[in-house]
């Protein structure tokens, strides 16, 4: 009597490489989303540094009217500039004010997505004009007025005309 039953039985070889191949999948994807992360919070170092040395350019010179242009991910929806001592308003506010205690000036928000990098202290700028203010971030981009005149002893952050 033979005895065969349904005869299913695939090979050790063919279901080592599927799971082999899904695990390559996973880790293809981690990856991809790593680099992606890391970009965005590259972008933010950047956009930070290159503001400051945008406000020292123009604390070293005699007289600046310029505007600070920097590249953000569309993930930071505004900039934002608190002058200590005041209060502000807005949805950007109240999301942020858990951060007013890390003795910074300069905010982005929403701060979920700017990578643990939710404030940083802008050197030399005076906010005394500003208070509280936000720069929207228009297809990638914060355009920031700044502006030092021959006796001023720091760059003033304006608000856009």
């Amino acid at each position: 009597m033979n005895n065969k039953r349904g005869d299913i039985s695939l090979s050790f070889g063919f279901i080592f490489s599927v799971i082999l191949i899904a695990v390559i999948i996973a880790i293809a994807f981690y990856a991809i989303n790593y680099f992606l992360n890391f970009k965005k919070c590259t972008e933010i170092s950047l956009f930070y540094d290159e503001f400051q040395k945008k406000i020292d350019r123009a604390w070293g010179s005699e007289i600046t009217k310029d505007i600070f242009v920097g590249g953000l991910s569309r993930g930071i929806k505004s900039v934002c500039f608190l002058n200590e001592g005041n209060r502000g308003a807005g949805e950007e506010y109240t999301a942020l004010e858990d951060y007013f205690r890390t003795k910074g000036n300069m905010f982005l928000y929403p701060p979920e997505n700017a990578c643990e990098q939710q404030s940083r202290k802008a050197q030399h700028v005076d906010l005394s004009e500003l208070g509280w203010y936000c720069f929207k971030n228009e297809d990638g981009k914060v355009r920031i007025p700044i502006e030092k005149e021959s006796f001023d002893a720091l760059v003033k952050i304006k608000r856009p005309q």
